[in-house]
């Protein structure tokens, strides 16, 4: 606790201030249980809890200037909390996007940035970040932390790890007023600094009765120097419902940019948002200009397991660069941007403006449809009527020795696997067992059946086309000719062994060679292949099998 409180005597900040900032880390003093001695931690849990930051964590910062590494603890530490995170409206911020909020305000040394909903300090942190970058003497890196990033942050909690993350990178704390941005005193102080930039995530508003998110972009706006920046991510709601605040904040400021943001931006939390961008002391009516519109939903981002979502393939510094120089030059792309005068009234998203791209229309799309059609016609009822089938004494028992060959299939592996059209048969439940499509050759022939037997065990397969096969999988090359009627029959009669077997008793080649089926026999007790055929074919939706 002493060290804390040192850091922050050093900062030239009021004494109320400095309480303010200190107060929330006062329990840990005396917290009776972080510094008692255990067998696990001879010198108590916050000892070691400290040593582990200093050694793991103060590194990372060091390097990774940008990188919110507290909010993303906090983050983390909502998941498991289960109490404030909903209650609150707190949607914390993707790393990335407070970065592209710094490029979108296009900050500069010059530029006094602002953030009245600051949390843990997200936006300013990237903004500095920015401004850092294009300075060339320590005076003018010092005046950024000293008197060019204004945060106010409510929530005590929330307002120390803001101090805490600002101390992490040499200073940036001075700024920070703890309270409400609507209280007077704050918002006259806030005024005094004539921002030029501002950012802010909202609280998202959980009832009628809280604060709606546009009164603050309202405040952000009114505390801005004439022709500075605001830039707010808010849920798509306050884009499209009417609201009184919406004609409020036009009497007095310019809707410059709305960009339409990635459906899942937020996740695991289930909300859709939008990026609002205005020109703050501009009457929107006197600005006489159209509203750029950005359709910006693919960041390339995907989900993961346990990570959340991740810029998987490295695709997100290209997509940044590109979506803003069409915000700056205000570009209009088919498919991905427009420009539209727009009032109070009206939608504020690109999704209302947009000319459809038909130049990406190829037949892809239509077979998909097609597909999706075809699926439907297969899998609703019919009332055809289908002849019956009584399995009795004239089925009788066959090894699958007797009718196939069995071949195990070869493994390949995805560093050795490379982009094709011949199917890879993998020990799957759907898609015909087809896993993947490669460029290698195939090793096994069309008109044989592949069965599973690790995996999705006793999974049987007809397969029309050349293909390869894992060697999870396990090819049955027919010693009869077989159609493809007379494949999907017994394939259906394998499935039905599927009870045998399980990832502890596999079906291995040797005990497939042993393993029984039961067919219909002609007279001479040969398998009624006729049958089988005629019985697949008058079935509703057969003759699509052609």
């Amino acid at each position: 606790m002493h060290v804390i409180k040192e850091e922050i005597e050093k900062a030239e900040i009021p004494n109320s201030k400095k309480t303010n900032m200190a107060q929330p880390y006062s329990s840990i003093a005396v917290h009776p249980e972080l510094g008692k001695s255990a067998t696990k931690f001879p010198k108590g849990v916050l000892y070691e809890l400290i040593k582990m930051l200093n050694e793991k964590v103060c590194p990372f910062v060091s390097i990774y200037h940008d990188f919110d590494v507290v909010g993303q603890f906090y983050g983390e530490f909502l998941k498991y909390t289960g109490g404030d995170k909903k209650a609150l409206g707190i949607v914390l911020t993707p790393r990335h996007v407070t970065e592209l909020f710094a490029l979108i305000a296009n900050v500069n040394k010059d530029s006094k940035v602002l953030d009245i909903c600051t949390g843990t300090g997200g936006f300013l942190i990237s903004a500095m970040q920015q401004m850092m970058r294009q300075t060339h003497t320590d005076g003018e890196r010092d005046n950024i932390r000293r008197n060019c990033l204004i945060g106010v942050e409510q929530q005590p909690a929330m307002y120390a790890l803001a101090a805490s993350n600002m101390i992490l990178r040499g200073d940036g704390k001075a700024n920070l007023y703890q309270g409400s941005c609507f209280d007077p005193g704050i918002e006259k102080a806030v005024k005094e600094h004539e921002c030029t930039a501002g950012m802010i995530n909202p609280p998202y508003s959980q009832s009628d009765e809280g604060l709606h998110e546009l009164m603050f972009i309202k405040q952000m706006l009114d505390c801005l120097k004439k022709g500075g920046t605001g830039v707010a991510i808010v849920p798509i709601s306050c884009a499209i419902s009417p609201h009184y605040l919406r004609e409020e904040i036009l009497n007095l400021h310019t809707l410059d940019a709305v960009m339409s943001m990635p459906q899942e931006l937020f996740y695991p939390v289930g909300v859709v948002a939008c990026i609002m961008v205005f020109k703050a002391g501009i009457k929107h009516s006197d600005s006489n200009q159209k509203t750029w519109f950005g359709y910006w939903k693919d960041d390339g981002f995907i989900k993961t397991k346990h990570k959340g979502r991740i810029d998987v393939n490295e695709t997100w510094a290209n997509t940044r660069d590109r979506w803003i120089e069409q915000y700056r030059n205000r570009e209009v792309h088919a498919g991905e941007s427009v420009t539209q005068y727009v009032t109070a009234t009206d939608e504020w998203c690109a999704e209302a403006y947009m000319e459809t791209d038909y130049e990406k229309l190829n037949s892809e799309d239509f077979l998909i449809n097609l597909k999706n059609y075809l699926a439907f016609r297969l899998t609703r009822p019919t009332t055809t009527e289908i002849p019956s089938l009584k399995p009795d004494t004239s089925w009788k028992k066959f090894s699958l020795d007797t009718l196939f060959e069995l071949k195990k299939g070869k493994r390949l592996t995805k560093a050795d696997m490379t982009d094709g059209s011949i199917p890879y048969i993998g020990a799957i439940d759907s898609n015909n067992g087809i896993s993947a499509y490669v460029g290698q050759d195939a090793i096994h022939t069309r008109q044989t059946i592949t069965v599973s037997y690790n995996g999705s065990v006793a999974e049987a397969f007809y397969q029309p086309e050349d293909f390869w096969a894992t060697d999870d999988v396990n090819v049955l090359y027919p010693k009869f000719e077989m159609t493809a009627e007379i494949g999907l029959f017994l394939c259906t009669l394998i499935r039905k062994e599927k009870y045998r077997f399980n990832y502890g008793r596999k079906w291995h080649l040797e005990r497939m060679k042993e393993s029984v089926i039961r067919l219909p026999t002609t007279e001479t007790g040969e398998p009624d292949w006729d049958f089988m055929e005629c019985y697949i074919k008058s079935l509703p939706f057969s003759s699509q099998l052609s």
